[in-house]
This record gives C-alpha cells, sequence and structure tokens, in this order.
C-alpha cells in the first residue's frame, strides 16, 4: 500500500514514475544516477537516494518537462500543496530581468493558472518566485545547495476572483499572490518551461516531488537534516546502510548488496549464516568487501571475535562511491540484481 500522497515522485526508478508523459525534444532533461552526477566537477549527488531528475540550461531554450493528468486536477475552490527538492548549480547565467518556470499548474488550453519558478536580477540577484502566468513574488534563493520548495495554490472558487497563491522556500513564506481570476486545473508540468533566450548556462536537480491535499513540510521543518539515522520511506526507493545492525524483525529483510569493512588482515564474518551461494570473503586491511544477491536473516551484523575484533556493517565510503558505483546499489529498499562494486 503506497503511502497517501496525491502523489510522490523520488526519480528511484530511474525514469518519469508517475507522470503521464514527458516533453524533451532537445534531450535536456534526464534521470541521472549517482554514478552519472560524480563525473561532472560541482554537481550535487541525489537528496535521496541514487537518481535526481536533471535539466540543462545550456542546451537549449525549448521546453523540457514531465505533466501530470490526474492526480493533481483542481476544480473551483480546490487546493494543492506540491513540494519539491531544487538544486541550482552555482554557474547558472542569466541575464538582467530573466525568468522561467520550473512548475506549473495549467487549465483547458492549456492555460498557465499558476506558475513557480527562478528570476534574475542585477540589483536583487537569483530569487525563486510564484505568480499567475509570470513570477510576481519572489525570495531569495542559494545556489549550490539543495532547497526545500513548497508551493500552494487555492483555485478561483469562480465568483469573485479569489485565487491565491502561497509558498515557502527552505521553510521561510513568501507574499502570498491573492485575487486571482483562474480557472479549473487539468493538468501539471515539472521542469523547466519559458526559458529566456539570456540563460545559457546552468543545471537544476530535482527530487522528491510530492503532492497532497494539505501542508506537506520540508525535512528542515521537521528538524530532520538531510542525512538521517532513522530512515522513513514512503516509497520504493534506495537507502545507504551505515555502520550498524539491521534489524528486520519480523521477517527477514533480503538486501542485494550487504558490505563490512574489517580492520585486521583475516576473515569476515557474520553472526548468521547467510544463504546458499554466499561466502564470507578474505578481508585485507582497511579493504571494504561486498556480497552480492545475498539474502541475510534477522538480525545481520558482523561480529567481534578474537579474530575479527573491529569488523562492523557498513557501505564503502563516499569517494570509493563516487568512482566505482556503476551498476550498484548497496541497501536496496526492493531488492533487485546488482553488481558488487569492490
Amino acid at each position: 500500500m503506497a503511502f497517501p500522497f496525491l502523489s510522490e515522485y523520488n526519480v528511484e526508478q530511474g525514469d518519469k514514475g508517475h507522470f503521464d508523459s514527458e516533453s524533451d525534444s532537445t534531450d535536456r532533461l534526464d534521470f541521472a544516477h549517482y554514478s552519472t552526477l560524480a563525473q561532472t566537477p560541482g554537481l550535487a549527488m541525489p537528496w535521496r537516494g541514487a537518481y535526481a531528475m536533471r535539466v540543462n540550461l545550456a542546451t537549449s531554450t525549448t521546453d523540457a518537462y514531465l505533466q501530470e493528468d490526474t492526480s493533481w486536477d483542481l476544480a473551483a475552490d480546490g487546493t494543492i500543496y506540491i513540494r519539491f527538492m531544487l538544486w541550482i548549480s552555482p554557474d547558472i547565467t542569466m541575464a538582467n530581468n530573466d525568468q522561467f518556470n520550473v512548475l506549473k499548474l495549467q487549465s483547458t488550453g492549456p492555460v498557465d493558472e499558476v506558475v513557480a519558478g527562478l528570476i534574475y536580477t542585477t540589483a536583487a540577484g537569483l530569487k525563486f518566485g510564484v505568480g499567475e502566468t509570470a513570477i510576481t513574488s519572489s525570495v531569495p534563493i542559494q545556489k549550490g545547495k539543495w532547497t526545500c520548495i513548497e508551493v500552494s495554490a487555492n483555485i478561483d472558487a469562480g465568483g469573485g476572483n479569489d485565487g491565491t497563491i502561497v509558498y515557502w522556500v527552505d521553510g521561510n513564506a513568501g507574499t502570498q499572490v491573492t485575487g486571482l481570476d483562474q480557472a479549473a486545473i487539468i493538468q501539471g508540468r515539472v521542469g523547466v518551461m519559458n526559458q529566456d533566450a539570456g540563460t545559457t548556462a546552468g543545471v537544476l536537480l530535482f527530487d522528491s516531488i510530492i503532492a497532497d491535499d494539505a501542508r506537506i513540510y520540508g525535512p528542515t521543518s521537521e528538524g530532520l537534516g538531510r542525512f538521517v539515522e532513522s530512515m522513513f520511506l514512503t516509497a520504493s526507493g534506495h537507502v545507504w546502510v551505515g555502520h550498524g545492525v539491521l534489524e528486520t524483525s519480523p521477517s527477514p529483510l533480503a538486501l542485494p548488496i550487504t558490505s563490512w569493512k574489517s580492520t585486521t588482515p583475516t576473515r569476515a564474518i557474520l553472526t548468521t549464516s547467510p544463504s546458499a551461494g554466499c561466502t564470507s570473503s578474505p578481508a585485507q586491511l582497511g579493504k571494504w568487501w561486498t556480497l552480492p544477491g545475498c539474502p541475510l536473516p534477522s538480525p545481520v551484523a558482523a561480529t567481534s571475535s578474537s579474530a575479527v575484533p573491529q569488523a562492523q556493517l557498513g557501505p564503502s565510503p563516499p569517494s570509493r562511491l563516487a568512482r566505482r558505483l556503476a551498476g550498484a546499489v548497496m541497501g536496496q529498499y526492493e531488492p533487485t540484481a546488482a553488481n558488487a562494486v569492490n
């Protein structure tokens, strides 16, 4: 059973997910794996998991977006909240007064009824903002870091031009846009749209796009950082397993890759016997080893003994992951075939 959001997209399938269609005639939108992002100096890793949606602003100015046709629909006086994580590369280049949209809610036509995106002026710098057909309210936004964006739209009830757009950037509210004359929403789009010609460089990354009929909030407003010790999964995804013990009660959890580190030149061993065909590997000093495709009983941990006094569960260090992650996932929530990364 899925978590009861209207929709949730974490890019973890490496494709458009629940969205109904993708428009990208110039091939500037893709679903980039961690190992792909790591090949470009300065790019961020995904907000969570193994994939992020990427749009290259330098490729063209042609619209590139994912479209949702059903779950974001709104009748008169309907309300929706859309929250997503956004990363803007430090080298983004925009001319004075340039703006473009990263989110749209549209009525039949299509006609823009709600837009949200980036706007740049030489006087105020880069800002994120919202409006009905163009950005009319905005607040500063940082480059080179993951930022939590949430946009709420209450559609015009049809009698007195009373549509309202509310938004938050890292939990800080911008000035509401009110008094809007809007029609019912039949579709939504996320990506890069209406890019001005003066915007010639930069990369945007998107992750964790959630829609609901109530406030969603962001990780920072809940007191949770990006890297947490307890991960609550509301959709299928990838989790990097750190040092410690995996508690899988009441039933065993099958992990496609389990790894441990031994700080002595001996053999790493487990507290429980691995399944048929899975054997422990000789571990050299400080080297990481993996077992691909081994379902492990509960609980799973490396054990202390006279032979292996400092063995422990854990993923490879980030520097090794960045170089050698291609084709492999550690601690994947839904078991699939994977290759060892040692």
